[in-house]
């Protein structure tokens, strides 16, 4: 999946990433909006991971939605 199929399908898939990243909360969903590297900076600072820990999760969580 990519950037802009996230932000089209963001509504859609915000109840994943809910039960994916739990600490994110609505306010953090509010900023993110769909954006990729939002998403990815937000779970950086949430658990602590650096950006390429972050990167290679979410990554990995959006490729179980490509078709």
């Amino acid at each position: 999946m990519d950037k802009q199929q996230l932000k089209s399908d963001w509504d859609d898939l915000k109840d994943s990433v809910q039960q994916k990243w739990d600490e994110l909360t609505d306010q953090d969903f509010s900023e993110i909006k769909g954006d990729k590297d939002k998403l990815i900076s937000h779970i950086q600072d949430k658990y602590q991971q650096s950006k390429e820990k972050a990167t290679q999760e979410v990554n990995k969580w959006l490729a179980k939605f490509d078709k």
